[in-house]
């Protein structure tokens, strides 16, 4: 309540409430942002959030409480932490790889510009400014290079650079004449094109994210840029090709046919659970019934779990399927236009 008067009680009507029912004590603040003295919004210092802690410092110290001194802001999520730690892409380490990558075949800023542009990358490296970023083509929300770990602040990635100066690159001094080829061999690409339909389109966007089983894990940097937020999607894509594949579900309309009979399915188990639910109730039921009945209300309700799971899951693929489709079309029309490219370099050199 004191914080409360001191940061807006002059000016505005504010609302103070307590929660009590979590593991910490915690309040929440409801402000009127409309003056009740002078009619003018909530402006500068009463919605500066970040200067919030010292007036909360002052008066933790007034009634003896205590104060982090040297808070660490800017700390990563939780969440991003523990799929870090688990080895999950993330967000971060995904620019991390690139910019390793990029690190480890340059030796000054414009090769690693360079680099960064054919890995589908921004970024922002002048002198001038406090801080680099770099941004995922495709993403909106740049990235500070000092968030990613001490070895990607500014200086220390010129050190890296300056360190792989004195490393000798060898390297080819005359192209190899490329061999056309007579024939093409089927591919594991082409034969999951082949497939076709919801099933099809599932299996051929997990294959360009790499991972379907193949002999060599790809890594998450030569993943297209338009693909990459849904690396941190993986569990979820695969619980739905895993479904579309196990029910042989290849149209839209297959895929609301089978919704529809689970749905039955659901309501009939709801309705034999309710059927039990009651019978437990009664007065004078058996032990032995009791314990029965209650067994396959257990039983019951771990199908209707997997059930509606199931439901989920077809929801998802119905509002993700467009998405999808319209990803690849992207990401195949880019690889065309750079393979004419490489076919019109490979007729020069011949």
């Amino acid at each position: 309540m004191e914080f409360a008067n001191e940061v807006w009680g002059k000016r505005f009507q504010v609302v103070v409430t307590t929660h009590l029912n979590t593991k910490h004590l915690h309040c929440h603040f409801v402000i009127n942002s409309v003056s009740y003295v002078d009619g003018k919004r909530l402006h500068g210092e009463e919605k500066a959030w970040f200067k919030f802690h010292h007036v909360a410092d002052e008066i933790c110290q007034k009634y003896g409480l205590h104060v982090i001194k040297n808070p660490q802001r800017n700390q990563p999520s939780v969440h991003l932490t523990v799929m870090d730690k688990a080895g999950m892409p993330t967000r971060y380490n995904v620019v991390r790889k690139a910019l390793d990558e990029a690190i480890a075949q340059s030796s000054n800023r414009k090769q690693l510009e360079y680099a960064l542009k054919e890995m589908g990358y921004s970024f922002d490296f002048n002198d001038r400014h406090k801080y680099w970023t770099i941004l995922p083509k495709g993403s909106k929300k740049p990235i500070r290079l000092y968030r990613l770990g001490d070895e990607y602040a500014n200086d220390r990635i010129m050190e890296r650079l300056k360190e792989n100066q004195g490393e000798v690159l060898l390297r080819t001094f005359q192209r190899e004449t490329p061999k056309s080829r007579q024939y093409a061999l089927v591919t594991r690409e082409r034969r999951i094109r082949k497939v076709g339909g919801i099933k099809g389109r599932y299996l051929y966007y997990c294959y360009k994210l790499g991972y379907l089983p193949k002999y060599k894990k790809q890594s998450p940097t030569k993943v297209h840029y338009l693909l990459r937020d849904d690396l941190m999607k993986l569990d979820e894509l695969t619980a739905q090709t895993k479904l579309l594949c196990r029910h042989h579900i290849g149209t839209a309309e297959q895929l609301f046919s089978y919704k529809a009979s689970v749905e039955e399915k659901v309501k009939a188990l709801t309705a034999d659970r309710t059927h039990l639910r009651n019978e437990i109730r009664r007065v004078g039921l058996s032990d032995e019934r009791l314990s029965a009945a209650k067994g396959e209300i257990s039983e019951i309700s771990e199908k209707l779990k997997m059930l509606r799971r199931e439901l989920k899951l077809c929801d998802g693929i119905a509002g993700r399927s467009g998405v999808i489709q319209e990803k690849l079309e992207k990401v195949i029309a880019e690889e065309e236009i750079m393979q004419r490219k490489e076919r019109r370099f490979h007729d020069k050199q011949r």
